[in-house]
């Protein structure tokens, strides 16, 4: 790309010579002489040397003499400064343009080799991963795996003896659900070597899992607010929707959607007050002096410990200066800034989803599927393998820092003049 500029550069450097060619040409012209390209190049180039004598030029018709005066000079500026006033311009346009399509025309010709090559390249990465952090990333898609099929039996069972789920338990239900799906999410960020990524995915698992927990603690009056709530969040949509649809190049919300919206709203003002439609104003009637945020619903389920690590996944979601200039993925010493995917970092994503998805799971049975013995079993399995995962995964990466410095060891010695 910087040869374009240069060749940009270098064509811009010969428009003085060029407006004073043109000058030049239509001198000769109404004198009845031509020249050759050579020579007037000759000719331009000896002017903005600042050579001023007089020039010879070969001639097979009569003799003509021309003179630059002051007005020539003038229009030779003229040129020179409406060029670069307007002409540069188009020509940058015009050029990039151009260069654009041929350069997006060859690269997508060579895009089913690049890909392919690409692809060659990250299943090596993915093998080379896996040899090294698989048995801890094996052990994290079994605890969601029998996560998932425990799930399923639970609600099955709740269904056989009631018949159909109460508000509880089907938020829960639908909260491990979305637990489920960001674990998965997880799990192949960490096996592509995405170790921050995983952490950013990582927050909202412990937000499901808190929230879940909150609502658990409370019981079905929690969950049925809980539910409610959408109807909030719909009408703070369609209001900041109302204000944004015309500059998004949409039609606005019909009248009868927004008047549902707005009385279905109303409704629940009614019924609850002005501090259920604030923010988390599902959990309002359990906080004094309202102000209800995330803070104090991690505080409240006893979890306040993990907001160091909350904080630290969040620089991964903002653009954050620390998100910026500290990742995961970058070995410390390295001094490595990481645009794609790496070996390093992945301890703590993995040990806090499987700290937090353990801990949703754990809220599934209830009074209408009370634990039985499969259940106890599962949760001890659960457990063991919360406390193995981090392990596992942390002891790879112990080596991986070994290897790192073994091998820039190494290099170092390599690099370094022999004795003579």
């Amino acid at each position: 790309m910087m040869e374009m500029q240069a060749l940009l550069e270098e064509f811009a450097q010969s428009v003085p010579r060029m407006a004073i060619e043109k000058v030049l040409t239509d001198k000769l012209a109404a004198a009845g002489e031509k020249v050759s390209k050579k020579t007037l190049t000759k000719m331009a180039d000896a002017i903005l040397a600042g050579k001023t004598r007089n020039f010879r030029i070969p001639s097979k018709g009569p003799n003509a003499n021309i003179t630059l005066t002051e007005d020539d000079a003038n229009q030779i500026v003229e040129l020179v400064e409406n060029f670069n006033d307007d002409g540069w311009q188009k020509i940058v346009e015009s050029s990039a343009e151009s260069v654009a399509k041929i350069l997006y025309n060859a690269l997508y010709r060579r895009l089913p080799k690049e890909i392919r090559a690409q692809q060659k390249d990250m299943n090596g990465f993915r093998r080379r991963l896996d040899g090294r952090y698989g048995v801890g990333l094996h052990k994290l898609r079994m605890m969601l795996t029998i996560a998932r099929e425990w799930a399923g039996g639970i609600h099955e069972r709740k269904l056989a003896q009631s018949g159909e789920l109460s508000t509880l338990d089907d938020v829960l239900y639908r909260l491990h659900v979305r637990a489920c799906q960001v674990v998965t999410e997880i799990i192949v960020l960490l096996e592509n070597g995405l170790a921050d990524g995983a952490m950013a995915r990582w927050r909202t698992l412990h937000e499901l899992t808190t929230v879940a927990t909150f609502i658990h603690t409370h019981g079905e009056e929690v969950a049925v607010k809980y539910k409610m709530f959408q109807i909030v969040e719909s009408k703070r949509a369609a209001d900041l929707f109302d204000k944004n649809y015309a500059a998004l190049g949409y039609k606005p919300l019909s009248e009868k959607v927004r008047t549902k919206i707005d009385a279905d709203f109303n409704g629940l003002v009614a019924k609850y007050g002005r501090d259920f439609v604030q923010q988390y104003g599902w959990a309002a009637d359990h906080f004094r002096g309202g102000g209800v945020n995330f803070d104090k619903i991690e505080s409240a389920v006893g979890t306040p410990e993990m907001r160091s690590y909350y904080k630290f996944a969040t620089y991964n979601v903002h653009a954050t200066p620390k998100g910026a200039f500290y990742r995961l993925g970058a070995l410390k010493g390295t001094g490595a800034i990481v645009a794609g995917h790496s070996n390093a970092g992945l301890t703590d994503p993995a040990q806090v989803c499987a700290m937090s998805f353990v801990q949703i799971c754990m809220l599934l049975p209830s009074d209408a599927a009370p634990w039985i013995l499969d259940d106890l079993v599962i949760g001890k399995i659960l457990n063991r393998l919360m406390r193995e995962i981090p392990r596992d995964i942390h002891a790879a990466e112990k080596k991986l820092k070994r290897d790192e410095m073994v091998y820039r060891k190494s290099t170092t010695q390599k690099r370094m003049p022999k004795a003579k």
